[in-house]
This record gives structure tokens, C-alpha cells and sequence, in this order.
């Protein structure tokens, strides 16, 4: 009898200490659907403009929020408020009230997180700002409800939802131009406690540029300066030893494939275009251990990959000669052409490009005071992929600015 009790005892405090576990402690070291950073839907150009949740996908035009259907494709703007013209109005003093829109700085984020839109805005439907830095919003996946979740007292530089987290990092200047600059964590189950410091940069004229997060790994990209010269580096938090380590020096993170960290490092100096500098590498997510070489990207081209695919990307700001053009192009993990897109059809200048997790693939484009999305479908492009357009919409620019009372 004294031995079952003594077991008994045993296993209930098996079962406390198990359930005190942090969330991250009990998932696996890859990619978990609905709970992690979705890390495919960040553009290699700008931030994360598009987010999956399990029966369609959510996007911003201008400052409204869309919704589309997996199967339909039709996006519909987030709004049941009957009479509102959405992007439609022309009225600076009304556009803030529909519900689809979100006033945001130059630093946005959206993404799906657990049943949720979240959104980092500046003010609220009632235009009152939400801290010095905004804040994050809360939405219904059907856009009627929005929640404030908390209020960043400075202005993040980046932001990142993860595993019941939100990661973002700050900075300010002083008149000398010295900076400081920091690394904090807020927990989603307890948003109004203060945020916790992580981590304090130090070095001269220093930043985090872009936060990515991949199983129980996050990865800051620091910004500074040294001989006068701009530096960029890598810093690596393991979410369960709760510690930070340098990378290594000239390593660049560009990605996630098979489970594997992919990066490529500046082993000729300035030179973009060396061909040392335009392998891809596999490694572990803690950027250690043996590192396999995935593939060679050609010059003057970006490298994404969603986890499945891995892209070779020009996007304009890229093409140096006259016989270049804008390409997308998906490898197989010999770096081998497989398909390439179709962009006869796109107009304007392409802005954004969203890998995507899902079948779909979203080019974003602009051109005078529109703004077009377009979605290819992944699965068909090695018979022929096309960027069909999903939604063109009219942007009237001076309508972005609103007027509160």
C-alpha cells in the first residue's frame, strides 16, 4: 500500500512538472501549423503582408484588410458596417470607420495566429493612438470584432508572433546619434504585464533590422557600424536554453527548407555577385554543425523558399542590364530550373512577392494609384504557372490620410 502511494505521489508530480512546461518546451523543433511565425508568407522585399488561416488567406490594399476564400479566390474587404463604401469613400473623415481599416506606419505586420487576424496598428477605431510605437489588434476572422492586445511603449523595428509570444525589437537615438536598442518578449496569455527584456544591443549606431522565428528558434539581424563602415550580423535565441549566441560572422539567413536552416555567406567581401557568394547552404537551426551546400543561385537574385519550393527571384531593383527582367523562378534542390512564372499579365511595377504555405503564391504590384494582387497557383507551374490577377483596386493616395474628431 505504501509503494502505491508513493508512486501515486510520484506521478502526480510528474504530471505538474509536465504541465509547467512553457509551450515551446512541449512542441518539436520544426514547423507547427497554427502556432508558429509563418515564416512563408514574409516577402523577401518587405514584411508580412499576407496570412493563411485554415480556409483562406487575409491581405492588406493600402490600409484595408481583405479576406479570400482557398476555393473561391474572390477577396471581399472585412467590413459588415451596412452603407460603408470601404475603400471607396472619399471622405478623409469617414474612411477610418469602416472596419477594415487600419491606420499603420511604415513598419507592418499581419499575420494568422490561433484562430485570430493580428494586425500592428498606430490608433484604434476610435483614433486613439495605441502607445508610442502602436500596438497590436486582435481581429475576428470575420473582421466584426477587434481587440486591442497590447501597446508597445517605444516603436518596434520589427515585429513577430510565435508560440504563444510576441518577439519584437526597438530602438532610439539620442542627439549624439548613440543609440539604444533592445530585444523584448510579451506573452499572449498575459499581454498588459510588462514586457520582458531579453536582450540590450551594444554595439555603435546599432539595430534589429527583421526578426525570424522557425521551431524553437528565433533570428535577429543586427545592424551596426564599425570602421566606419555598415555591418550586419546575426544573433540566434534557443527558445528553450533562454540563451543568445552570435552566429557567425558574414552568414546571412535566407530560409527554411526540409527542416534545415538555409543561408549563404558574404565570403568575397562587397562582391554580390561572386560565385562564393551565391551559395546556398543547409545547416542546422542553430546555424552550427555540417553544413551541405543546397545550391547555387544565379547572379543578381533573391533566394525564398515556403519549405517545399525553393525561388530564385529578380525583383526590379535588381536587374543592372538592359537584357534582364523581372523573374520567378522554382528550383529543385539542385538548383535545377524546374518552372518558372508566367508575369505577361502582371501590370505595374511588382512590389511585393509571398512565397505562400499554401497552393497559392501572391505577387503584390502598384502602378500610378492602384494596387493589384495577383495569386499563382504553385502546383501548375511546371506545365506553365501565370500570375492570374486576383484583385485590382484603386488606391487613392490622399485618401490614406484621415481626419479625427
Amino acid at each position: 500500500m505504501k509503494k502505491i502511494i508513493i508512486f501515486f505521489v510520484f506521478f502526480i508530480c510528474l504530471s505538474v512538472f509536465t504541465g509547467c512546461q512553457s509551450e515551446e518546451e512541449q512542441l518539436e523543433d520544426t514547423y507547427i501549423l497554427g502556432n508558429d511565425y509563418q515564416y512563408m508568407y514574409v516577402s523577401p522585399m518587405e514584411g508580412q503582408e499576407v496570412a493563411e488561416s485554415p480556409d483562406g488567406y487575409y491581405f492588406m490594399v493600402g490600409n484595408f484588410l481583405y479576406y479570400m476564400d482557398k476555393t473561391a479566390l474572390q477577396p471581399v474587404v472585412l467590413c459588415n458596417k451596412p452603407n460603408c463604401l470601404h475603400e471607396e469613400e472619399t471622405d478623409p473623415s469617414k474612411i477610418w470607420k469602416c472596419n477594415a481599416y487600419f491606420i499603420r506606419d511604415s513598419r507592418k505586420y499581419l499575420t494568422w495566429y490561433d484562430g485570430y487576424v493580428y494586425i500592428h496598428a498606430e490608433m484604434d477605431q476610435e483614433a486613439n493612438r495605441l502607445g508610442n510605437g502602436g500596438g497590436m489588434m486582435r481581429i475576428s476572422p470575420d473582421g466584426i470584432t477587434r481587440e486591442i492586445v497590447c501597446s508597445f511603449s517605444e516603436d518596434p523595428f520589427c515585429v513577430a508572433i510565435h508560440r504563444g509570444k510576441i518577439y519584437y525589437a526597438t530602438g532610439s537615438y539620442d542627439n549624439s546619434l548613440n543609440t539604444s536598442y533592445n530585444i523584448y518578449s510579451l506573452d499572449l496569455a498575459r499581454p498588459t504585464e510588462k514586457e520582458n527584456l531579453l536582450y540590450k544591443g551594444d554595439k555603435n549606431k546599432g539595430s534589429f533590422q527583421s526578426i525570424d522565428c522557425y521551431g524553437n528558434h528565433l533570428y535577429f539581424r543586427e545592424l551596426y557600424e564599425k570602421d566606419e563602415q555598415w555591418k550586419t550580423s546575426y544573433l540566434h535565441f534557443d527558445l528553450l536554453t533562454k540563451k543568445f549566441t552570435d552566429m557567425e560572422n558574414d552568414l546571412s539567413v535566407r530560409g527554411y527548407y526540409e527542416n534545415k536552416l538555409c543561408v549563404m555567406y558574404n565570403v568575397s567581401g562587397d562582391d554580390y555577385n561572386s560565385p562564393e557568394n551565391r551559395k546556398v547552404w543547409n545547416t542546422n537551426l542553430n546555424g552550427t554543425g555540417k553544413k551541405e551546400e543546397l545550391l547555387t543561385i544565379d547572379n543578381d537574385m533573391l533566394f525564398t523558399s515556403d519549405g517545399t519550393y525553393i525561388y530564385e527571384i529578380r525583383p526590379e531593383y535588381l536587374i543592372t542590364k538592359p537584357e534582364q527582367k523581372i523573374e520567378i523562378k522554382q528550383l529543385d534542390k539542385q538548383g535545377n530550373n524546374v518552372a518558372e512564372v508566367d508575369l505577361d499579365s502582371l501590370s505595374g511595377r511588382l512590389w511585393t512577392i509571398v512565397p505562400g504555405g499554401g497552393n497559392e503564391m501572391f505577387l503584390i504590384s502598384s502602378e500610378e494609384s492602384y494596387r493589384s494582387v495577383y495569386t499563382v497557383d504553385k502546383t501548375e507551374l511546371e506545365k506553365k504557372g501565370t500570375a492570374k490577377p486576383v484583385l485590382r483596386k484603386k488606391i487613392d493616395i490622399s485618401n490614406q490620410s484621415t481626419i479625427t474628431y
